[in-house]
């Protein structure tokens, strides 16, 4: 047997092994230290993980089949590789503790959370691989724990929770009990990820759904139409938000109001009337005016004082429509105008580029693409709240989550957001099990890019696993440990001082890191956190 430790950030194939020496880790306390541990031997091991003071979990890390790593167009030289292949990514329980060895490279991921009454300070895990032969190989990662607490997340992070992809994959009734059981699953999981608004679906939200196609109805709000007069029930929408309060989601994003890329025409809307249930608007529907404008009228308000019973009024935000393009500025003006005028109240904000729609007034609270050229126009005017977003788009320079992308590119996100000093952050797909447009649904397990629609990895960060309940990804874990270090990059900032804080990192990166340039040695981020922790520890001595 050989034996390796390897940092959280490597993406160890099996073929290889690891590259590079595991860093050194430093934590506070209410943050997870993971890293990786890979084995070559050709017997079923035993894996263990012990440290006084430390709860363990330990995984393994599983290649993933990727067709399209990257879109062929959009790419740079921060990629693992651009060819198809398998990628390391899904983190799988081991049944027993039993890791299957077969002469490759076999990874464990291995999280350690600091207990309660754990002392400060350095401490070993010892992690463990024994045969069935009693032969064994250990290997022992240190991890200093700093006597300072990772203090609440003031950032606002959303990534788009498809309720319609759980029912369809788990073949469950939607809004049925055990899709209520799966959903709570599914959120608990988005909220330890630092999910902390959440798509909302009030109606069935029309994104990705090609022009005359539909998706999976998983409206949360009932509708009678009785003689032309509507009325609502809306126990749907108190339990989804009671639900989301329970695991501690506490932001709501109401559903989009109008189709995805423009505005045109109304989202699905599901109806009983004349004792029958269905669609009474759809892509058949102008946006503007005329009938859905009618039922908007008398939705709207019921809806706003519905939330303002739920005590989350002012935590929601409400989407006219995704992604619109400068030419669709008029039709996205009427419609937003439309909603306004009956929430004039509301904060609105949706997914854009072009700096007109918010020269102009349009879109107060724009969520930007990292890569828009006019994202320096939206800085320089000094928007208030500013939120940014990735997709598929931002695959060249930027960070992302691609499966092929280097596991420091996807961690850096919440670095970034610091010192951009970004108020919010939005990606599209949570969990979106299907392909492009909706056309067809897919098996996650076996493809990652919904049939060559998007880079791998792009629509979902969970894989649904077993009983209704999500495995994780390494994509997930790293969004985790982005938004602890933005979290630990506060508490600095909060202790020295914005200017301090920067040049901290500054320092650490050579120069200055921004949205495109950053380094790309994956020891860069857990070296920065030992240098962030080890001035917080001073801060508070100093303070003492």
């Amino acid at each position: 047997m050989e034996c390796k430790l390897a940092g959280a950030l490597e993406k160890i194939f099996s073929a290889k092994g690891p590259l590079y020496p595991a860093p050194p880790l430093s934590i506070l306390r209410g943050e997870t230290a993971s890293f990786q541990a890979a084995i070559l031997a050709r017997d079923d091991l035993r894996v263990t993980a012990s440290c006084p003071g430390f709860s363990l979990r330990v995984r393994e890390v599983l290649e993933m089949p990727v067709r399209m790593p990257s879109f062929p167009d959009r790419e740079d030289e921060n990629y693992l590789s651009t060819a198809p292949g398998l990628f390391p990514d899904l983190l799988r329980d081991l049944p027993g503790g039993i890791l299957r060895a077969r002469g490759r490279w076999k990874a464990v991921w291995i999280d350690a959370d600091p207990e309660a009454d754990c002392p400060a300070g350095k401490h070993e895990i010892l992690v463990t691989f024994e045969s069935p032969s009693g032969e064994k190989e250990t290997a022992v990662q240190t991890v200093t724990l700093v006597d300072a607490a990772l203090p609440p997340q003031t950032l606002l992070h959303t990534e788009w929770f498809h309720a319609d992809c759980l029912a369809d994959y788990y073949g469950v009734e939607p809004l049925g009990e055990e899709h209520w059981r799966i959903l709570e699953n599914f959120l608990r999981a988005a909220a330890r990820m630092g999910i902390n608004m959440i798509l909302t679906p009030v109606l069935t939200p029309p994104l990705d759904t090609a022009v005359g196609g539909e998706r999976t109805t998983v409206q949360l709000v009932k509708i009678r139409r009785d003689e032309g007069v509507y009325s609502f029930d809306f126990s749907g929408l108190r339990r989804w938000v009671e639900l989301c309060l329970s695991v501690g989601i506490d932001h709501f994003e109401i559903s989009h109001l109008y189709t995805q890329w423009g505005a045109e025409h109304a989202p699905k809307v599901m109806a009983e009337e004349d004792g029958e249930y269905r669609r009474i608007f759809g892509w058949e529907t102008d946006a503007v005016g005329g009938p859905y404008a009618g039922f908007l009228r008398v939705f709207l308000p019921a809806l706003r004082e519905e939330l303002i019973a739920l005590g989350v009024y002012e935590n929601c935000r409400f989407h006219i429509s995704d992604e619109p393009y400068e030419a669709q500025l008029p039709a996205y003006t009427a419609a937003r105008d439309q909603a306004k005028a009956l929430l004039p109240d509301a904060v609105f904000m949706d997914a854009l580029s072009h700096f007109a729609f918010y020269e102009k007034g349009v879109v107060t609270h724009p969520v930007v693409a990292s890569n828009s050229a006019d994202l320096p126009k939206f800085v320089a005017a000094g928007v208030p709240d500013l939120w940014i977003y990735y997709c598929c788009g931002q695959g060249v320079g930027v960070s992302n989550r691609f499966l092929a992308m280097p596991g420091g590119r996807t961690r850096v996100i919440g670095t970034q957001l610091f010192l951009g000093d970004f108020s919010g952050f939005l990606q599209w797909g949570f969990n979106f099990y299907n392909t492009e447009r909706s056309l067809r649904r897919i098996d996650p397990y076996a493809v990652t890019d919904g049939l060559e629609s998007w880079p791998a990895g792009d629509p979902f960060i969970v894989y649904p696993g077993k009983g209704g309940v999500p495995e994780e990804s390494i994509r997930y874990m790293y969004m985790r440990m982005a938004l602890h270090d933005l979290r630990a990059l506060r508490l600095l900032e909060s202790l020295v001082g914005k200017d301090a804080a920067h040049s901290l990192v500054s320092e650490a990166a050579g120069g200055e890191l921004t949205l495109s340039r950053y380094p790309s040695d994956p020891g860069f981020l857990p070296a920065l956190r030992v240098r962030v922790n080890e001035a917080v520890e001073k801060a508070l001595s100093l303070r003492a």
